[in-house]
């Protein structure tokens, strides 16, 4: 919120000090007898309180644009071991992937229960070694 005020405010400083001085500065050409017309019938404040608004604007704009209301939340994180389903239900899937074979590792990760036979052979398979269990 504050990050969001602070840049809203330097915002609109900025934006109505240029208009302010842009106003000004248009006033003295010969193509503005509107605004030469306005600061002579005594509001000679008239380019200040138009500046204020638009200063004004584009610091609300800015606000609008910039703020996010923030929440806070406690996570409790615990780096715990993996540890592989109970059971075996999964052991078949290590055989199904083509793309890489099937390790140890990878059989032994889908379930406790879950076993490779035939290692270092073409024969090799995950599989649920106590079905019957």
């Amino acid at each position: 919120m504050i990050n969001s005020l602070s840049m809203a405010a330097a915002g609109g400083i900025i934006a109505g000090k240029l208009a302010y001085g842009a106003m000004q500065q248009f006033s003295h050409t010969a193509a503005t007898k509107i605004a030469y017309a306005a600061q002579t019938t005594g509001s000679a404040n008239t380019y200040a309180w138009v500046a204020f608004g638009i200063g004004l604007a584009v610091a609300v704009a800015i606000f609008l644009y910039t703020y996010k209301e923030e929440k806070q939340e406690i996570v409790n994180f615990k780096c715990l071991p993996w540890e592989p389903a109970i059971g075996g239900a999964d052991c078949e899937e290590c055989n199904k992937d083509v793309m890489r074979p099937c390790t140890e590792y990878r059989c032994k990760s889908l379930g406790q229960a879950c076993e490779l036979i035939n290692p270092g052979t073409t024969e090799e398979a995950c599989v649920y070694k106590g079905r019957n269990e």
